[in-house]
């Protein structure tokens, strides 16, 4: 379970995520976090993002607490990788 703090930065990244993100942004996401498998085995996630869903944002949010929850580390990691790529917003 994610602590209040954690979950606005979740939330944030959730955000960002499903505004710019690429299927190629999500396997960079999963061979800097270690979570590559995690990202390709999600029922929807890359599914919804290709068919432009309404539930992508959702599915995005899944996987991020996933990532947040296994190592709160890799959310910077995370944070950063946004950061640096889709500077300015």
């Amino acid at each position: 379970m994610l602590d209040p703090r954690l979950g606005k930065r979740v939330l944030a990244l959730r955000e960002r995520v499903a505004a710019e993100f690429t299927s190629s942004d999500w396997q960079e996401i999963g061979l800097l976090t270690g979570t590559t498998s995690q990202i390709n085995s999600h029922r929807r996630l890359l599914r919804s993002l290709s068919f432009g869903d309404e539930d992508y944002a959702g599915n995005a949010l899944e996987v991020i607490i996933a990532i947040a929850e296994q190592d709160p580390a890799q959310l910077q990691v995370f944070e950063q990788f946004v950061a640096e790529k889709y500077p300015g917003d």
